[in-house]
């Protein structure tokens, strides 16, 4: 009974709360510096001049095989990691992240040779660990390809990978059990 209360203990202490999605929030920009980011972004209490903003890729989006999961480090932190998977032909977007993000905006590959929503933006109260399923949408409910996602996170904060947090939990149950099994044989 012990060691399940202090493993249920552990891992609330350890899981990260769900976060919200609010969003998508159509946003006419393209880049971090773009002013009518910021604008959206203050909308949601997120001052970008306090937050870093990487852009995912560089380059082209066809750099990345579609259902692989790259990873990318993330500038301003110290060991902070990202982590993407692209999906249906560069439609769906799947992170997960050991830094909080606070905001990610999913781009249009097609804009602006179709017309139509040049972004969508997606805000997390509170900021969250992981998400799937981000796409452009159009106003039709159609869904577009992604030409680049910009990831805007405002903590340096670092959460450990699971083994890092194992190992102590491990330990501390196993001391647990130790202690009540030779208690309760000293009862005897």
């Amino acid at each position: 009974m012990a060691v399940l209360l202090v493993m249920a203990l552990c891992v609330g202490i350890v899981a990260p709360a769900a976060a919200a999605r609010i969003g998508p929030i159509s946003v006419d920009a393209r880049f971090c510096d773009d002013a009518k980011l910021t604008v959206a972004l203050e909308a949601y209490d997120i001052d970008i001049d306090e937050c870093n903003c990487i852009k995912v890729p560089e380059g082209d989006i066809e750099e990345f095989d579609i259902g692989v999961e790259y990873e990318i480090p993330l500038p301003g932190t110290s060991g902070g990691k990202l982590w993407i998977t692209l999906c249906d032909d560069y439609k769906t977007l799947n992170w997960r992240s050991n830094v909080a993000i606070s905001a990610i905006l999913v781009v249009d590959g097609n804009y602006p040779q179709q017309g139509g929503t040049i972004a969508d933006l997606f805000v997390y109260d509170p900021r969250a660990y992981s998400d799937d399923g981000l796409q452009v949408t159009t106003e039709d409910g159609g869904i577009r390809q992604i030409s680049h996602i910009l990831f805007i996170y405002c903590d340096d904060v670092v959460v450990p990978e699971f083994p890092t947090l194992a190992v102590p939990v491990g330990l501390l149950i196993g001391m647990v059990y130790v202690a009540s099994v030779v208690r309760g044989r000293k009862e005897e």
